[in-house]
This record gives C-alpha cells, sequence and structure tokens, in this order.
C-alpha cells in the first residue's frame, strides 16, 4: 500500500478513522483540519501522497487544490436518520439534509413521512450550503442537518434546529478505504514503471529529446550531458531537425543523428531526436566482433603444431614468426596439403592480432555469385532473399583480425577488383548499400598456383598480385622434408589410434615406403593414410606391402600404373621400385615418368643408378 491520508474536519470523525483502521490492522496517516491543514500535510509529509481521504466540502477544496487523488467517505445514513429522529422529537415537521454532492448525491430528493417532509438538497460548491439553506428557509423548512459548522451557524441564525454530522460510519470509512487502496496501488504500479523507463534511457549510451510543438518535452542524461544543461531550450535543438540521418557535431562530439516521428492523436505527430556517438556506435561494433569471435573466428593451430625436424621446414617457421611482427598482407605459396591455412593461423596467433579474429574462406568452394556476398555482406533488401537486417560480410567479422583467402587465383576478375579496391582504401561497402564501413583487417593468401603465369593468361590482375605479394612464403611440399615423413606419420598414426582405440605400429619396410613415395598429396595425404590404416587395418604392424595396396586402392583407374608381370614377387621395396621405373620407362619418356611419379631427374636417374650399381660386379 502507498502513502494514504486521512484529512478529518473535526477531531471526532479522526478518532472514528483510528477505530476503525485498528479493527482492520492499518496504521492511519491522520491530519485533523480544514483545506489549510491539508494542503500543508501534503507538502511537508517526508514521502510523497497518493491518495487523500476526506469529506464534504474539505473534499472537495482538496480536489480542486491538490495533485494526489481525493476519496471522498460517504455520509453515514444511520447518523443522518438518528439525527432525523431527534429533530422530529423536538417538533420539527419539515426536515432537510443539506450537504456537499460528494457524499449525498445518491440520496433521494424529498421524501414524505405522513406528517413529516424530508428534504436532501445537494450542493456543488462548499459555499453553496448556505444558499441552500437560506431557499430551505423560505420553503418552510423548519430543521437542517448539515456538515460543517458554518452551514450549521449559518442555520441557527436564521432560527432553524439543527443537527451537525460529525462522524462516518465504519462502513463508509473502510470503502473509502479500500477505493483509495486501489488507486494507490494503480499510482505505485505506475510509478514504478516509469522508474524502470527513466533508469534505463537514462543508462542508455545513446541521447534522446522528444519535442512537442516547438517545446522540449523530455531528454534524457545523455542528451543533457551532450548539451551540457538539465534544461535543454527548443532553440538549442532547432538547428539539428530534420528527416535525414547525418553525422553533426554537438560540443566537440562527432553524433549521428537519427530524426523520428510518431502520431499522437488525429493527424499530429511529435518528434524524437536520436544520438549516438560515433565512437559508441565503433566500440557496439567490436562488441558484436567479438562475440562472433567467442563463437568459433579464431585460429586453433600455432606453430607448436606444425611438426617437423627438417632444416627447411625449421627454416619457414623462423621466417613466418618474423612475418608475425608486422601488418603486411602475405602469400602463402605452397602444392596441396601443404599446410598453408596451419602456417595462416599460426601467423594470426603469434602477431599483435591473436586476441581478434581469424576468418577463412576458400575461394574456390564457394559459386562465384555467393562469394561476393560472403566478401562483403548486404543490407536489407538486396536482393530477394536477403535477411532482415542484412547480413555482415568477412571483412566486417574480421575486423582488427586476419581474413585467411585460400586459393586466392580462382576469385573471379571483378571480385578481384573489389578486392583490390578494398586493400587500398581500408573500406568496404555491402551490396545493396550506399553506406561506407572502414575495416582494418590483415590479408593472409594462398595459393598453389604460379600467379605470375595466371597474369600471363589474363586470368589474374597483376595489380592486385603486387598488393598480395608483400611478404610471400614458399611452404615445401613433403617430398623436399622427407625427414620428417615418418615422424609426421608416426604422430597421426598415434592419433588416430586413439580416435578408433587401436594401437599400431610401424615397421621397417613401412617406413621405408613413405620414404620413397613421392606424396602428390603431401602432408594432407600423409595423414589420410594413417586414417585409413587405422580404421580398415587389422593387423598391427603396418609393413611397406600394407601400406602400398592402401594406397594404390585409392588411384583411379585411368590414372594408374600397369605393372610388370613380376612385379613385387619375392622382392624388397627398392627392387619393387626399380622394376616399376624400368617398366613405365618402355612406354614413356623419362619427363612423363618423373611427372608421374612426382619425382626429379636428379631422383629418377639416382634411382636407376642405384639398381645398375647392384648390377655390376
Amino acid at each position: 500500500m502507498g502513502v494514504i491520508l486521512f484529512v478529518c474536519p473535526n477531531e471526532t470523525l479522526a478518532e472514528q478513522v483510528r477505530l476503525t483502521t485498528t479493527k482492520i490492522g492499518v496504521e492511519p496517516n491522520i491530519v485533523v483540519g480544514d483545506l489549510k491543514k491539508g494542503l500543508e500535510a501534503v507538502q511537508n509529509y517526508e514521502k510523497e501522497i497518493d491518495v487523500l481521504i476526506s469529506r464534504g466540502g474539505t473534499a472537495q477544496l482538496l480536489e480542486k487544490y491538490c495533485i494526489p487523488k481525493v476519496v471522498c467517505m460517504k455520509a453515514s445514513l444511520s447518523e443522518i436518520f438518528t439525527n432525523i429522529c431527534e429533530l422530529k422529537a423536538e417538533g420539527a415537521k419539515r426536515i432537510a439534509v443539506v450537504g456537499n454532492s460528494n457524499w449525498m448525491d445518491d440520496l433521494p430528493f424529498v421524501v414524505h413521512d405522513g406528517e413529516i417532509q424530508f428534504y436532501f438538497r445537494p450542493t456543488y460548491e462548499s459555499h453553496g450550503q448556505i444558499g441552500a439553506i437560506r431557499a430551505l428557509k423560505k420553503e418552510g423548512v423548519d430543521a437542517i442537518i448539515a456538515m460543517g459548522r458554518g452551514a450549521i451557524r449559518f442555520a441557527e441564525k436564521l432560527g432553524l434546529k439543527t443537527k451537525e454530522i460529525i462522524t462516518s460510519s465504519e462502513l463508509s470509512i473502510k470503502m473509502a478505504l479500500e477505493q483509495a487502496n486501489v488507486i494507490s496501488t494503480a499510482i505505485q504500479q505506475e510509478r514504478l514503471k516509469n522508474v524502470r523507463i527513466q533508469v534505463l534511457i537514462d543508462n542508455l549510451d545513446d541521447g534522446f529529446i522528444m519535442l512537442s510543438g516547438n517545446e522540449v518535452s523530455f531528454s534524457n542524461k545523455k542528451a543533457q550531458e551532450l548539451f551540457n544543461t538539465e534544461k535543454i531550450s527548443f532553440q538549442a535543438v532547432a538547428p539539428y531537425l530534420g528527416t535525414q540521418d547525418k553525422i553533426v557535431h554537438i560540443n566537440e562530439h562527432q553524433i549521428f543523428l537519427k530524426p523520428l516521428s510518431y502520431k499522437v492523436a488525429n493527424d499530429r505527430f511529435e518528434k524524437i531526436l536520436y544520438f549516438q556517438e560515433v565512437n559508441n556506435i565503433h566500440r557496439s561494433e567490436q562488441i558484436i566482433r567479438r562475440s562472433l569471435y567467442e563463437r568459433g573466428f579464431f585460429a586453433k593451430n600455432t606453430f607448436q603444431n606444425i611438426i617437423g625436424e627438417s632444416e627447411t621446414i625449421k627454416e619457414r617457421i623462423a621466417v613466418a614468426k618474423e612475418y608475425a611482427r608486422f601488418d603486411s598482407n602475405i602469400l602463402l605459396r605452397g602444392e596441396t596439403g601443404t599446410g598453408k591455412e596451419i602456417f595462416a593461423q599460426s601467423i594470426h596467433n603469434e602477431s599483435l592480432r591473436r586476441r581478434k579474429p581469424f576468418l577463412s574462406v576458400n575461394c574456390a568452394s564457394i559459386p562465384v555469385n555467393l562469394l561476393e556476398s560472403e566478401l562483403f555482406g548486404y543490407a536489407e533488401g538486396a536482393f530477394t532473399g536477403a535477411k532482415r537486417g542484412g547480413k555482415y560480410g568477412l571483412f566486417e567479422l574480421a575486423h582488427e583480425g586476419t581474413l585467411f583467402l585460400d586459393e586466392i587465383s580462382e576469385l573471379s576478375l571483378e571480385l578481384q577488383a573489389r578486392l583490390l579496391r578494398v586493400l587500398q582504401e581500408k573500406e568496404i561497402m555491402r551490396i545493396g548499400d550506399d553506406r561506407i564501413i572502414p575495416v582494418d583487417v590483415r590479408i593472409i593468401c594462398a595459393t598453389n598456383k604460379n600467379l605470375l603465369e595466371c597474369i600471363k593468361e589474363g586470368t589474374f590482375r597483376a595489380d592486385l598480385y603486387y598488393r598480395i605479394n608483400v611478404l610471400r612464403l614458399f611452404i615445401p611440399p613433403l617430398r623436399e622434408r622427407r625427414e620428417d615423413i615418418c615422424l609426421l606419420f608416426h604422430f597421426f598414426l598415434a592419433s588416430f589410434g586413439e580416435k578408433y582405440k587401436k594401437q599400431m605400429i610401424l615397421d621397417k619396410s613401412g617406413e621405408n615406403f613413405l620414404m620413397d613415395y613421392p606424396w602428390p598429396g603431401n602432408v594432407r595425404e600423409l595423414m589420410n593414410l594413417a586414417e585409413r590404416a587405422v580404421a580398415i587395418t587389422r593387423a598391427q604392424a603396418l609393413d611397406g606391402s600394407l601400406l602400398g595396396n592402401l594406397l594404390q586402392d585409392e588411384i583411379p583407374k585411368e590414372n594408374a600404373i600397369e605393372q610388370p608381370e613380376d612385379f613385387g614377387d619375392g622382392c624388397d621395396m627398392k627392387t619393387m621400385e626399380s622394376r616399376l621405373i624400368e617398366h613405365m620407362l618402355k612406354s614413356r619418356t623419362p619427363e612423363e615418368v618423373c611427372a608421374q611419379l612426382g619425382i626429379s631427374r636428379v631422383t629418377l636417374w639416382r634411382k636407376l643408378n642405384k639398381k645398375q650399381t647392384k648390377k655390376s660386379p
């Protein structure tokens, strides 16, 4: 229950209120006196008063001059009829009950009781009782029942018998209190809602100013801070009225201003000015990007995940770590499966951008018509099927982080031109939008093609090539780091063995096979072989013959190397290899054999010379 105050014209009524409220367990707030006392109590009370309860003319005047709601106690019929009986006993024949309409407007106007006639005369102004009593005197009334000493004294001056209504019944007090409680509860709920709305609006980082005609009807704390005043005048905001979103400067703050309007009644509209600091917009975008980063847009690998003891790979890792210190674009070159993305992730995690997003996209895996929207995003309604609110592009999501563009050679010339502009201007524009969005992204590109040859063929832009080829790193194929082959295979074997709950070993012939195989698919092919061996092989030891079968099954028939009739008959791996090379040279040139086996001419002659050396005496 909120604060309810009883304003009692006399102490007798106040005592009746105390008795009634004590019975129902309510501690009343009571002031005894007239309108002046009531108004003073409202102003001086330590808490905000929700409802006043009074009666008669006092209630009527309080309702006129007070802000709180006023509930009027109705007249006590039992007391009225008690007074009527007493006046009748004193010889009165025509008795009138005079009072304010707020406590007697439901009573009948005239009642005849044989020899006695009753008049019920409601008045609608606090001073109206005097006029009513004068008129009743002329009508022959000989007794007056009224509420208030002023009316009683005037009736007595006219020679009328009088009775004053001093108290109210317990029922009328309870009914008034119940009505006041309903009103107070509604006021409390509305006040709580307003407080919550006010707290919410005042704690926003954005400013709001509401205009009603040529007056500022509301402003929140942020708007007041922007204008350096608690009371913002219409003249101060007039220069910012309009219909277009725009960037403005207010007291050295760069502000994004959005004017809004809303309909209040019929054809009348009021306006809202919405102010957003540009710095806050940037911070909000960073929070969004950070949340997206936490959902999985991060680099999982570091340089510790690159397995290898060869000098070649150690030297590449050292160069990549050095590149990570700088913010320049990087071009990674290497065959398929060499681990270019692992290097890209490791560079990101070694750089100052490591706590920011890392996103990657394979330019060959996404259709050309979709790749543009993936990279640059789109505005709402940009095309049929566009998401409501538009979509962030990868450049926006990677803001302050790294974007890895794999197979960059597969970009269309049109997208190459757009990418070049982004790299030059450090800003993007979503599809179907006219808004420029600044981006800060480090680009790492990768390709398994010779981009200079692509430039000659007209499929890659020279200006883009020189833009992305600032720092360059060649990732060596597996055949050029053979001392890492068995190390990698043992690592994959253990990893997949844990996954499939198997323990497998690699024997010497298996190691020899791995060392002699050309590995056209590089590390990816080696990893696939390890998983295939663990998944489908029952033997615990992997030898060269078993691994050869696992690889041979993967080779398509049209690309398979035909075997000599005596291939593998009771001989070791090196002999099998030599027989195969000799058989292939019967129908192919040395260059074709090298291309199909993925080895150099030097390696080819070395293998043949070993065989000839064994045959020589």
